[in-house]
């Protein structure tokens, strides 16, 4: 059951990355999210519900309201069910001007899918107790939804500046307490799962930089380091994925 659910996690996700239209966004974007939450629960079951909450709380609730928020904002502009069909890049093509609320609301669900702070406690959470090879993919590829979703809300709006600095100052904050949380861990699999954190730190404050200037090569370093780190971080967990089957253990000093 396992490998069927994370088969349709990873074909979920190439339709998102290649939607063209915002019902598709929308819709997957929802459909993954409880897709999550059933991978969360097939390792210890009724043991990680607590868990599984709160990636519905914190990750997927914040998540949900951003994406329905550009439905509602290019509602108003193109109407209800018309803003749902016409091509995203169309809709790119004439930028949106919005206030601070409104560009808060916009990007803080997406913030919290790359595990920034303040809601960025689902993250070691949640990637600790799913299954490593869910860990993989939730890692690898679903925390790319947040930088994906970013790119989409930059294209359409025209966010207040403020939101950048917000941004970069998140960014700061979350990247100095992955990498510095990642340093004490004695658990292989938590080093990862910090290290994470650090990185999405990272991609926020390239976001921050590319929202103020604006500059083609900073979103194609973005996206250099997302795939970089999709790699790394899905090859890590499938490791560790074998570590768990060959020893029975996490703990960095029982591996030897």
């Amino acid at each position: 059951y396992q490998q069927l659910v994370t088969d349709v996690m990873l074909s979920l996700v190439i339709l998102l990355f290649s939607s063209e239209t915002l019902i598709e966004v929308v819709t997957l974007w929802i459909v993954l999210e409880l897709v999550s939450v059933l991978l969360i629960l097939m390792e210890r079951g009724y043991e990680n519900y607590p868990v599984a909450i709160k990636y519905l709380v914190f990750c997927a609730t914040p998540g949900d309201i951003s994406i329905l928020s550009i439905w509602v904002l290019t509602s108003q502009r193109h109407g209800f069910i018309e803003s749902l069909l016409i091509p995203l890049t169309e809709l790119s093509q004439t930028s949106m001007s919005v206030g601070l609320l409104e560009s808060v609301i916009l990007v803080i669900g997406f913030l919290t899918k790359l595990g920034q702070f303040p809601l960025h406690s689902w993250l070691p959470t949640a990637y600790y107790h799913a299954p490593s090879p869910g860990t993989a993919v939730m890692s690898g590829l679903l925390s790319k939804m947040g930088a994906f979703s970013l790119f989409v809300v930059i294209s359409m709006f025209s966010l207040d500046p403020a939101v950048f600095y917000i941004m970069m100052a998140q960014g700061i904050v979350t990247s100095l307490y992955g990498y510095l949380m990642t340093t004490v861990q004695t658990n292989v699999k938590k080093v990862i799962v910090y290290s994470s954190l650090g990185h999405m730190g990272v991609v926020t404050m390239l976001f921050a930089l590319y929202g103020l200037v604006r500059q083609p090569i900073i979103q194609t370093l973005i996206v250099v380091y997302v795939v970089y780190h999709g790699i790394a971080k899905a090859l890590g967990f499938i490791n560790i994925s074998i570590m768990e089957q060959l020893a029975n253990t996490h703990e960095l000093y029982k591996l030897g």
